[in-house]
């Protein structure tokens, strides 16, 4: 008499290899657990790289937002002036 709750097995050699199919030995798991706390890591990295460049920004990115603002302020002075009428040429 067996036990009704335990598997039967045709093949003699499938109860030795019964535990490839556990799903602790997929390719899914494998490879999730492949690199542990990379996704982790990736975020930590990522938010330093923000807070790095939005806290401290280099002498270039400086100047380079000065330029910008000077040249919107010609712009916007240029185009108050041809709004008004003040200048530009009129044909």
């Amino acid at each position: 008499m067996g036990v009704p709750n335990q598997t039967v097995y045709r093949d003699p050699w499938a109860k030795r290899e019964a535990w490839r199919q556990h799903p602790v030995f997929s390719r899914r798991t494998q490879v999730r657990n492949m690199f542990p706390g990379f996704g982790l890591a990736l975020i930590a990295f990522s938010g330093y790289v923000v807070w790095d460049n939005l806290s401290s920004p280099n002498s270039n990115t400086i100047q380079e937002l000065r330029k910008q603002s000077e040249e919107q302020l010609k712009q916007k002075d240029n185009l108050l002036a041809w709004i008004t009428g003040g200048g530009g040429d009129k044909k």
